[in-house]
């Protein structure tokens, strides 16, 4: 089909939000910016051994069949978004974030009723029939008429139904508890129907539902208030190395209010479970095992303690964990019942049991109890006859069983087990192998010989138990197509009895609320009626909208529900509407073509389907779709997809296991091929088409990957990976206003979640602001005004109206979705014109919203910034180079005029220009006015004044720089350094890393910015870029030295030289050079300028590239400093002389001295550090070291220094720094080592190290070669990282040099004689030297001797020169001195480094 191009509009605004506030982010920014390469690398590192040691890696795979088998839950939703939102840097979620804002959001809008407003442009739109996992039901106890019914969706918050025996009643939800809360259990006081219990957290779905403990309501549930309840146990702590447990209340598996006549008040209990997986590995997280047990409050919840007696309690490696309580039932005679549940991941036999109570404090074992092999266990007591009750139990061997007692369970009858009618649920487990999941039990009141339970089904006994009958059905599959019963959804959890009528009750599954209107009769006639309507408890992972048939406009919106299928919306009405299945169980991903052609809907993995449009109404099971791809084994549970209207092509997650592919599917052929690349290492989780290129996508993956595909087909594409600095797994990637604006977002907790690039992902920026630490699931930019984004967060949505400024603020969109999980957007241009648009957002246990973009119209009367830094470079006697500064605009800056001798002469959009046609020894006046779309003209900038060149004869540059000393670290542009005009491509400005793996540098050395030549294709091999430097008027200068920082590294560096010219440029000399890979660090030159002073002198950067892409090399903090020494200063004074220095600070902190204005101080410490994990154990040498303590309040980005004694090194010829360090803990920041030769003005950072680094003691030593013939002083500088686990020691430090005269008196002597002379001129290559041997260049053909000497004077090699090589593979990375000598002549001396 044609593609259609978008037209970019810059209007106005979007979505109303209806209060503006400011919320302080509950992260600190400091943990989540990662700018440091090597720190994202190893954060990267991190968070992929997290997702490899996955508690959830193997059960991720398996099948609904195989995990009931298994007994684990039948979702694998939450088990998968805990893989995408681990903290990369803890391995761990952090859910108790989002109930910390929701408070803090709630008191944001205390002065306002919450939910929609008339102008709100967000508008629920259902389901209102489909319903969703139900735990907790109540039937109200103040409404006479017994039809007023709340219930907890076990994502969805806490609903009211005012009449559940009409079909078309409707649910409301009860504002005042959070929407996306679990509610799992509720209760009412038996002395005050209007105060009511619920409790929150899912323990049966192996902790994947975390809760926020209980809440209360005094006025009949109109409102409701959070209560405390304090952890008891011991606080959270490290049982080992493998294993961490988080003490809290995360599970509330049951809460009852009973009646203590004795003491005339009512108390409360609460069953408080613990988490059966670990919540991370390496450590595993276990979330309240410490905890957990049974709770009692005797004040109406004001304050509890854990009732802790003996026979409650049991051993796990010598300290005591107390039995979970799973259900209270209270008795006939008010006796107390509870029944109890394993306690995971450590047993301790706590399954299985019975225990009762009369006063509340005191609880007695059954004497049947523990049950025979059962785990979890339910309860049910005769209300007639107290000692007559029924026990529902997960087996731990056989799969269910039912017992029935007589005698308050001084003995139990094993009863006979219902007998499903589906031919898949074997005779013997009506559960289906979920008993620890489907698990109902309730006995009618008024007779206690007819009990109901409920697994997949319900069953219906009229005598105890000894036979039962078959009273739902979940299908029409074989065996039950011709039960003549209700179809109520499979995954049975909660059944109450309508008060005063015991054949009526009301039924919570999977599928929401059922209401059953006479069971006498349910196991021959269809009795049951879902109650669903508006009952939006639906959880949705993903939603399409766009329009149903070619050309329509009023559209069709789709959204794939867990446990409830694809379903589909058509013919709405404004506001709520009910929706059609499109596929059947698991629903996800689902699209919407904008062209009006197809409909696609899955099922897990990749089974996809594809419906055409206009839709007939057909679902799957009516034969209305075709299949494009049917695969159970590949890509994820919930699997991510993306599509392309203009090509019809989707693309999926293709991976399995370890290997990693993506699906190429022509939707239109239904044909389908897999295609991977080396590039992807991890499985892809965003997919994106490209709107500005035909079939070219960018995929985001797990890792923080981000993929470039383009020439996408069939089984085919080209493949380039973009350089990002993103950590954890990628949600959403969406494009902007053109082809180079990328927005991409972030899963995690803990990192940066919203990054923004401008130029097709070359650099990125942190575009996150003040929004909190929240997982972020999409994103979306208003078309009609590009500053104003929205997020979708697990905390609803979230807008910034100033997303172009480097900080953007960030505002929750209250208005109507309130603090649902928002987990997918959607965005329709309809006829594809972005000024009538609609968008549809997806939530997990509210449904789906739409709403729309709206454009904002602002007069924009704000005059551009006055450009800055105007100089002028290359000066001839006709020409003349301007450049400046950009300046900034609220709008954007549209164009630069250009003002000569004040007179317009011409306006250009960039930044630098060429000045042609002048007259020779002429001066001239330069300023430059800056203007926007809107016609505001800047101030003006700076004015220069410059003179062209004389006619005739080389006399140097003109216009020199004169002020010194002078610096350039080009964070404001390349400033007076302009681009070579005769080379084969430019120079680079860059902030952070450069776009190759594997070369180039993280950062700049210092500030942001740094030059660099990038040697990809094309350019290499042997290309060469120039930059030319202002030019330096040295005229009165005696003294000069230019000095600058480079980084070469690489597999296939070139070369770099430094030349220079003091005649205008008609001739350049190399003053400087290096060659091959120098390092992943930053070094230092500097060149004496001695030779050029009394002149003008320009200077120019030649790169040249090696054979390959991977030779990128780099420039940053260039100075020319005139006079003694850089700076115009000495150094340091009082410096040590006598070498070599050592300091193991055994005697104190010898001659070392603590900073006074950072934050805190070192400390001399013997033995371990006070912190566990973290620090060594002991010295690396003798007793004592020093080390940088992160404790509070040392932490988080807090710094502090140690400062060496002065280090005169004016007779060295060489100088070497070594010393051990140690860095462990899962929270270490950073450790550098800066020197400073001009007594601290200013410091050089010459090493550094982030993260952790092990528990060993590591050794390293630097070259201070740059530094000889001056004085010198170091520091240490340590940085924490965001906790305590991050303390960093430093041990044995020494300072050795080699005085060349000390080596060889006889270099005395420096008359030479002709082959003196020609020893002399020899030359050592490469140098330094990267391999094992080091070759000599030399005219000389007498056996040339040698001896090799290390920095204190000893030697370490000695022999002859053969065939101009020399082997040195025994020596370490270092400095040292090679004395050359043939027969009958003086030695010479030569340093040469080995890398």
């Amino acid at each position: 089909m044609k593609r259609r191009f978008i037209r970019p509009l810059i209007l106005g605004l979007g979505f109303i939000t209806l209060s503006v506030y400011l919320l302080n982010p509950s992260k600190k920014q400091e943990n989540k910016k990662h700018n440091n390469k090597q720190e994202i690398v190893n954060l990267r590192k991190k968070h992929a051994e997290y997702l490899k040691n996955s508690p959830f890696k193997e059960t991720l795979k398996l099948s609904k069949k195989e995990r009931k088998a298994q007994g684990l839950p039948p979702n694998r939703y939450f088990e998968q978004m805990w893989e995408l939102t681990i903290n990369p840097n803890s391995g761990k979620t952090h859910p108790e974030n989002i109930y910390k804002l929701q408070k803090q959001l709630k008191q944001k809008f205390s002065k306002r009723a919450p939910g929609d407003d008339i102008n709100n442009p967000w508008v629920e739109r259902g389901p209102n029939d489909i319903g969703g996992r139900t735990r907790a039901i109540l039937f109200d106890p103040n409404d006479a008429t017994n039809r007023r019914v709340y219930a907890g969706g076990v994502s969805g918050g806490l609903w009211v139904n005012n009449d559940i025996t009409s079909s078309t009643s409707q649910w409301s939800r009860v504002q005042n508890v959070p929407g996306n809360l679990s509610v799992t259990s509720i209760t009412v006081d038996p002395r005050n129907s209007n105060t009511w219990y619920v409790g929150t957290g899912e323990q049966y779905t192996a902790g994947d539902v975390v809760g926020n403990g209980i809440y209360r309501s005094t006025d009949g549930g109109a409102s409701w208030q959070s209560l405390n309840i304090p952890a008891a146990g011991d606080a959270s702590f490290n049982f080992n190395a493998s294993n961490l447990f988080l003490s809290g209340l995360f599970y509330v598996n049951d809460i009852a209010a009973w009646n203590n006549t004795t003491q005339n008040r009512t108390e409360l209990f609460v069953g408080i479970g613990a988490h059966v997986y670990g919540d991370a590995s390496s450590p595993s997280n276990w979330l309240g095992l410490q905890t957990a047990g049974l709770y009692r409050s005797i004040d109406n919840g004001n304050t509890w303690n854990r009732i802790e007696t003996a026979n409650l309690a049991f051993d796990f490696s010598g300290k005591n964990y107390y039995y979970i309580p799973n259900d209270f039932e209270i008795g006939a005679d008010n006796t107390l019942w509870m029944g109890t549940i394993t306690t995971p991941g450590i047993g301790g036999n706590g399954g299985g049991r019975v225990f009762s109570s009369t006063n509340g404090s005191t609880w007695t074992e059954a004497t049947a109890s523990p049950l025979v092999d059962s785990n979890r266990v339910e309860l049910e007591v005769s209300s007639t006859n107290s000692n007559k009750m029924y026990a529902l139990t997960q087996g731990s061997t056989a799969p269910v069983h039912i017992y029935r007692t007589t005698d308050k369970f001084t003995t139990v009858t094993e009863t006979t087990l219902p007998n499903d009618a589906d031919a898949g649920i074997p005779a013997n487990d009506f559960t289906r192998g979920q008993s620890f999941y489907d698990l109902m039990i309730e006995a009618d009141p008024t007779n206690d010989n007819i009990v109901y339970v409920g697994g997949i089904d319900l069953f219906r006994t009229t005598n105890g138990g000894n036979s039962w009958s078959q009273i739902s059905k979940w299908s029409n599959n074989s065996g039950l197509a011709g039960l003549p019963v209700s179809f109520v959804h499979a995954d049975q959890h909660a059944m109450t009895f309508r008060p005063g009528n015991s054949n009526q009750a009301i039924f919570g599954n999977d599928g929401g609320v059922f209401y059953a209107s006479n069971l006498s009769s349910a196991s021959t006639s269809s009795v049951f009626g879902a109650r669903n309507n508006n009952y939006n408890v639906t959880q949705y992972v993903k939603a399409g909208i766009g329009p149903n048939g070619v050309g329509d406009t009023n559209g069709i919106f789709t959204a794939g529900a867990q446990d409830n299928g694809s379903q589909a919306f058509r013919n709405t009405v404004p506001g709520i509407n009910g929706s059609e299945e499109l596929s059947d169980g698991d629903g996800f991903y689902t699209f919407v073509d904008k062209d009006g052609q197809y409909m696609t809907a899955t099922f897990t993995n990749n089974r996809i389907y594809r419906f055409s449009l206009p839709w007939d109404g057909r679902g799957r099971r009516q034969g209305g779709a075709t299949t494009l791809v049917s695969e159970a084994t590949t890509g994820d549970f919930v699997n991510q997809m993306g599509y392309d209207s203009d090509a019809n092509y989707l693309l999926s997650n293709a991976s399995s296991g370890g290997s990693f592919a993506v699906k190429t599917i022509n939707v239109a052929a239904n044909s389908n091929a897999n295609i991977t690349n080396a590039a992807l290492t991890s499985k892809p989780t965003a997919f994106i088409a490209s709107p500005f290129a035909n079939n070219t996508w960018y995929v985001g993956t797990a890792g923080g990957g981000l993929l470039r595909l383009t020439n996408v087909g069939l089984g085919t594409a080209t493949w380039t990976e973009i350089t990002t600095p993103f950590v954890g797994s990628v949600s959403s990637v969406r494009m902007g206003a053109t082809a180079n604006d990328i927005m991409v977002t972030i899963h995690n907790y803990g990192v940066t979640s919203v990054w923004f690039s401008s130029d097709a992902g070359a650099s990125w920026v942190n575009k996150e602001g003040d929004l909190p630490d929240i997982p972020v699931r999409d994103i979306l930019q208003n078309p009609l005004d590009r500053n104003e984004v929205i997020l979708a967060t697990q905390l609803g949505v979230w807008v910034s109206k100033n997303f172009n400024t480097p900080n953007p603020n960030w505002t929750q969109s209250y208005n109507g979705m309130s603090d649902a999980s928002v987990t997918s957007f959607d965005y329709w241009a309809i006829n594809g014109n972005d000024n009538n648009n609609k968008i549809i957002a997806s939530t997990y246990g509210r449904g789906v919203f739409t709403g729309s973009f709206t454009a904002n119209i602002v007069a924009d009367d704000q005059a551009p910034s006055a450009p800055t830094n105007l100089i002028a470079s290359n000066i001839t006697q006709t020409t003349i180079d301007l450049s400046w500064t950009a300046a900034t605009d609220n709008v954007g800056v549209s164009g630069y005029d250009i003002y000569l001798d004040n007179a317009l002469l011409g306006t250009i959009a960039g930044t630098t220009s060429s000045i042609t046609g002048l007259t020779a020894n002429t001066s001239y006046s330069f300023f430059i006015r800056a203007k926007d779309a809107a016609g505001n003209i800047s101030g003006n900038s700076n004015t220069i004044n410059v003179t062209t060149s004389t006619v005739g004869g080389n006399t140097g540059c003109s216009g020199g720089i004169t002020s010194f000393p002078y610096t350039e670290g080009f964070e404001n542009g390349f400033a007076g350094w302009t681009q070579g005009s005769g080379d084969d491509f430019d120079w680079i400005r860059q902030s952070g890393v450069t776009p190759s793996n594997g070369t180039g540098p993280s950062g700049a050395d210092q500030g942001s910015f740094y030059v660099y030549v990038e040697t990809s294709n094309p350019n290499n091999p042997n290309k060469s870029s120039i930059l030319n430097s202002p030019c330096f008027d040295l005229n009165g200068e005696t003294l000069a030295n230019f000095a600058f920082r480079y980084q070469m590294t690489g597999t296939a560096v070139g070369n770099l030289k430094l030349e220079a010219s003091n005649n205008n440029g008609s001739t350049w000399i190399e003053i400087w050079s290096r060659s091959g890979n120098q390092g992943t660090s930053w070094n230092s030159a500097e060149v004496d300028l001695a030779s050029y002073t009394g002149g003008t002198v320009q200077f120019r950067f030649v790169g040249t590239s090696g054979n390959s892409w991977s030779g990128d090399m780099a420039i940053d903090t260039v100075a020319l400093t005139t006079g003694a020494a850089p700076g115009g200063v000495t150094g340091c004074s009082g410096g040590i002389t006598s070498f070599p220095y050592g300091e193991s600070f055994e005697s104190g902190l010898g001659s070392w001295s603590q900073e006074s204005a950072d934050d805190f101080d070192w400390i001399r410490q013997s033995g371990s550090t006070p912190s566990s994990n973290t620090g060594p154990s002991a010295a690396q040498q003798g007793s004592f070291y020093v080390y940088v303590e992160t404790s509070n309040p040392n932490n988080p980005s807090k710094t502090t220094i140690l400062n060496s004694p002065c280090f005169n090194l004016s007779s060295a010829s060489s100088a070497v720094f070594a010393f051990n360090y140690q860095m462990t803990g899962n929270a270490v920041g950073e450790l550098k080592l800066e020197a400073s030769n001009d007594n601290g003005s200013s410091w050089s950072q010459i090493w550094s190290r982030s993260g952790n680094q092990g528990s060993a003691w590591n050794a390293t030593n630097i070259d201070l070669s740059s530094y000889i013939g001056n004085s010198l002083q170091l520091r240490f500088v340590g940085t924490s990282g965001n906790s305590w686990q991050g303390d960093m020691a430093v041990d044995n430090i020494s300072l050795t040099t080699t005085n060349l005269t000390a080596v060889n008196s006889n270099l005395s002597d420096l008359t030479l004689d002709s082959q003196e002379q020609d020893l002399f001129e020899l030359s050592l290559y490469p140098n330094p030297v990267p391999g094992s041997t080091i070759y000599i260049s030399s005219k000389i053909t007498s056996i040339i001797n040698y001896q090799i000497y290390n920095v204190v004077g000893q030697v370490v090699g000695i022999g002859v020169v053969s065939d101009n090589g020399i082997n040195i593979q025994e020596l370490s990375n270092g400095s040292y001195i090679m004395e050359l000598k043939i027969e009958n002549s003086k030695p010479i001396m030569k340093r040469f480094i080995v890398k």
